[in-house]
Parts: structure tokens; C-alpha cells; sequence
């Protein structure tokens, strides 16, 4: 129902024109003073106001100009009621940004015809404004999606993102529904999201039902193909199908079906009319094109994984155990960049990016490699180009960025006395001195030619006090105490993917 507020100090004319427009379907407040209702305004935003310029106080003029200068009441309509004959009233009411004029004596048939007018012109802009807003909205979050990593996005937090742009940040938005649902067909089953507000937040439920279930609970309210459209409340089959909490009326709903996808909002504080449509329409091409992206980054991926695997396979072919070392070293880089805080995209990264650490060796002699004794000086300084030549490799994608620091920066030492720039403590990159600890790790529990497999508490052991090759004071005092902290989680890595009997001698 429809909220007037009625500004006039005469009381008699004030309850005549609510007596007319109570008979016509609207709720009126009444204000003697510009006062009074610039109070009521600030605590209940009407949807049209009739304003008397001859008030006792601030004068209506003032009101308008104050309702017209604030974002939040700007575009309330303001009908004026007057008796003046004065062509400069007008001109100043216009310029102020007054909708219409009635003239005194009101006629009460042309007054509703006009406020009904206004409401409806005002009801019919809000949701233009709504729509493009709307879209600003979709579009400033398919930019966000561009520039981060999009496989780092699960499909139900695409259409979390997809959904908050439909239902708005806060609940209550009479503009805005306040239930999103969509499905999309899986596997033969509609799989659906159902969104609402609930203490502050957007909260979900998941839904599995099929497409004959769905169309058969929305074929009554089918306005033409693809489309529904309801101003009375859902049936229990269809809030069931949806998942809909229970205390939600879900009255003035439409949805927009377009393929295997369908997109259903609920809940508007006002009816809902086919302008509806393009917009659920919009929002659902957008997630199914953000969808199609996904599914498109997930596949490119897959591919760029793998061949950095090859690569760093290819880097130590010579090793049996290889395969399982760069698996357990990407495990190992992963869960100590968790336990240390990083950024969702920074611990995927470090999780692929980790086993690159030693690819410039694919360009190291193998008679080198392979020697069983103990390096010359000559042949360690061949060794040591291994970290140069790797971070070469892997130069100029952006997206190899952290495995090229990796390659080149892991046998830095935080004191500074590491190779081969030796940097020291925060110029480090960050993912080189979470390699070094995990390398170090994996190094004493595996057998070379030159040491035997050390036991977990013996490589504990080594990584806390040192021993005639691991120095503490090369590690990263932070990232080795979150080592240690979770050091059970590491032994439990290196038992899922322990050394093969071959390698392990």
C-alpha cells in the first residue's frame, strides 16, 4: 500500500484530502508544519508527498528545497497545493524540482488521478534506476572476476556474487526481492541455490529436484514461454522445491527460464509486473556466461598444471622418487602458507608453483647430478646456476611469477648468506622461504647418496637445533615456529605419499 504524507496546517483540508485518498487504497500521515514533516520523512520515506506552501514555520518552499538537495529523499514526488495565481511561485517550485501543482478548491477525482499518476511514474523509474544499478553492479563484478583468478572461485560463490547483485547488501530494499533461487541442470537433477539475508548476512540452501517437478509447480503462472509471473503467495510444492525458509511469505515472485538454467526472485515488497524479466534475464546470462568462464579456466588450468608437473618431472628425471617429492613439497608449501595466514589465491598458488623449485636443473650436467661423492668446488658452483637458470625458464608470464621467485630464491638464507643474490630476511620472496623449509624437510627424509632417510623426529631434530648442513639461522624464525607448530600435519603428508621402495635405497 502506497504511503502519502499530507503537509497542511488546515486540519480540515488535511483530513479531506486523507479521507480521498484512504478511499482510493493509500495510507496517509498528516503534518501541520514543515517541521514536523521533515521528521516524519526522516523516519519513514514516503512514496509521494502533498505539500502546502503556506506553512507556519519553514514554509513549504523550504521543505522542498531541503527533501530535493538529499540523495536519500531527492526523488520523492512532490505534488504542490496551492492558491496562489502567482506565476514566480511556480517558476521557484519547478526550479526547486516540484513534480506537479494541484490548485485550490481540489477537485478529489483529479488529485488521486494525479497521485496515483506520480506513484506509479515513481514505482516505474525506481526500478529503471534499480536496473541499471543492477547492471553497474553485475558489471563491476565481472571486472572483479576478469582480474582475480576465476578458477579460484567455487561455482556456488559465483552465483553467491551473482545473487547479493539481485537481493542488494542490506534487507528491506522495497525495490529489491528479498529470496533468490537458481538451478541449472546437472546430471540429469536440477541442482538450485536458494539466497536470503539472515542477521546481516547472505545465507544459502541447496536444493536437488528435476525439471519436470520445477516446471509442473511454475506451469500456473506461466505468462509465455520462459517466463512466470505471481502476486500471491507460492504453494507449498513450489517452496519446497525452492528450500525457502519458512518464515518468508514469498509472495510477488517472477522467474526467467533460458535453457537448462532458471532464475526465480521472490519476496518484493511491491508487486511485480513483466519489467521484472529483463532484469532476472540479465542477471541470469551472466552467471551463465561467468559459468562458462569458469568452466574454460578450470580446463586451462588443468592443462597449465600439468605440463608444470612434466616440467618439473622432466627436471629430476633421474630420481625414482620424484614424482612423489614434488607432490608432498606442493602439499608441504600449501598447508604451511595456510597455517601462516596467506590469501586464498596465494596458498593455490604455492600449491602448483612449489614443485618448479628445482626445474633449472633440467639444464645441469647429469654426470653432475648423478655423482655419488662429494661435489668439487667447480662442479658446486655448476650446481649452484640451477636457481638462475630456472628463474630464466620460467620468465615472462605473469602467472609463473611465483614459480620463477621459487626456482631462483629458495636457496636463499634469511641471514643473507644464501645464493644467488644473497638476499636476506623480507626480500626474500615470501613462497621461496616457505620452499626452503619444506625442501629442507623432505631432503632429510629421503635417501640420498650422499646420507641415509632421517625419521620425522630426527628431521625435527635437525630443522630446530641444525647440524653440520642445516643452519636455523637460514630459516625464517615465523614460517619455521609455524613448522613446527604443525609438524604432525607435515609427517602425515609424507606417509600419504611416502618414497618409493627404489628411491628410498
Amino acid at each position: 500500500m502506497a504511503h502519502v504524507l499530507i503537509v497542511d496546517d488546515d486540519d480540515l483540508i488535511a483530513r479531506m484530502f486523507s479521507d480521498w485518498l484512504h478511499a482510493a487504497g493509500f495510507r496517509t500521515v498528516r503534518a501541520a508544519t514543515g517541521t514536523q514533516a521533515l521528521d516524519l520523512v526522516s523516519r519513514s520515506r514516503p512514496d509521494l508527498i502533498l505539500l502546502d506552501l503556506n506553512l507556519p514555520d519553514i514554509g513549504g518552499l523550504a521543505v522542498c528545497r531541503i527533501l530535493k538537495d538529499h540523495e536519500r529523499t531527492h526523488r520523492i514526488p512532490v505534488v504542490v497545493i496551492t492558491a496562489s495565481d502567482r506565476p514566480e511561485d511556480k517558476s521557484h517550485a519547478l526550479d526547486l524540482g516540484v513534480e506537479d501543482f494541484v490548485n485550490k478548491p481540489v477537485n478529489p477525482k483529479e488529485l488521486v488521478a494525479r497521485v496515483q499518476a506520480l506513484i506509479r511514474s515513481s514505482e516505474l523509474s525506481g526500478r529503471l534506476l534499480q536496473a541499471y544499478t543492477h547492471m553497474d553492479e553485475l558489471g563491476e563484478f565481472a571486472d572483479h572476476y576478469a582480474q582475480e583468478i576465476a578458477a579460484d572461485l567455487k561455482p556456488t560463490e559465483v552465483a553467491w556474487h551473482v545473487a547479493r547483485q539481485l537481493l542488494g547488501t542490506q534487507p528491506g530494499d522495497s525495490r529489491r526481492p528479498g529470496f533468490v533461487w537458481g538451478g541449472a541442470a546437472s546430471k540429469g537433477r536440477v541442482r538450485g541455490l536458494g539466497f536470503w539475508h539472515h542477521e546481516g548476512t547472505i545465507v544459502s540452501s541447496s536444493t536437488v529436484s528435476s525439471w519436470q517437478e520445477v516446471d509442473g509447480a511454475l506451469a500456473p503462472f506461466r505468462t509465455e514461454e520462459g517466463q512466470y509471473l505471481s502476486n500471491v503467495p507460492l504453494p507449498l510444492g513450489l517452496r519446497s522445491l525452492l528450500g525457502a525458509p519458512p518464515e518468508f511469505p514469498l509472495a510477488n515472485f517472477a522467474a526467467v527460464r533460458v535453457g537448462d538454467d532458471l532464475v526465480l526472485a521472490a519476496d518484493y515488497r511491491q508487486q511485480v509486473t513483466p519489467y521484472e524479466f529483463p532484469l532476472l534475464r540479465s542477471s541470469l546470462r551472466s552467471w551463465t556466461v561467468l559459468q562458462r568462464i569458469w568452466r574454460e579456466m578450470r580446463r586451462t588450468e588443468g592443462a597449465f598444471v600439468f605440463l608444470m608437473e612434466a616440467l618439473a618431472l622432466a627436471a629430476e628425471f633421474q630420481d625414482d622418487g620424484v614424482a612423489s617429492h614434488i607432490r608432498r613439497v606442493n602439499a608441504y608449501a600449501k598447508s604451511l602458507a595456510q597455517s601462516v595466514g596467506c590469501d586464498p589465491a596465494f596458498i593455490r598458488r604455492i600449491a602448483v608453483c612449489a614443485q618448479m623449485h628445482d626445474v633449472g636443473k633440467i639444464t645441469m650436467p647429469a654426470s653432475i647430478l648423478q655423482k655419488p661423492g662429494l661435489l668439487s668446488p667447480n662442479e658446486w658452483e655448476i650446481i649452484k646456476r640451477h636457481t638462475v637458470n630456472g628463474a630464466r625458464i620460467l620468465k615472462g608470464p605473469p602467472e609463473l611469477a611465483m614459480a620463477a621467485h621459487i626456482a631462483r630464491s629458495h636457496h636463499e638464507n634469511y641471514d643473507g648468506t644464501g645464493y644467488p643474490d644473497g638476499t636476506a630476511g623480507d626480500e626474500i620472496p615470501l613462497e621461496a622461504r616457505i620452499v626452503k623449509i619444506v625442501d629442507i624437510y623432505d631432503a632429510l627424509r629421503t635417501r640420498r647418496s650422499y646420507k641415509p632417510s632421517f625419521s620425522h623426529e630426527a628431521a625435527v631434530k635437525v630443522l630446530r637445533l641444525g647440524d653440520d648442513r642445516v643452519i636455523p639461522s637460514h630459516l625464517d624464525p615465523l614460517l619455521l615456529e609455524a613448522f613446527l607448530d604443525r609438524q604432525t600435519h607435515f609427517q602425515e603428508i609424507y606417509e600419504r605419499e611416502p618414497v618409493p621402495p627404489a628411491a628410498a635405497g
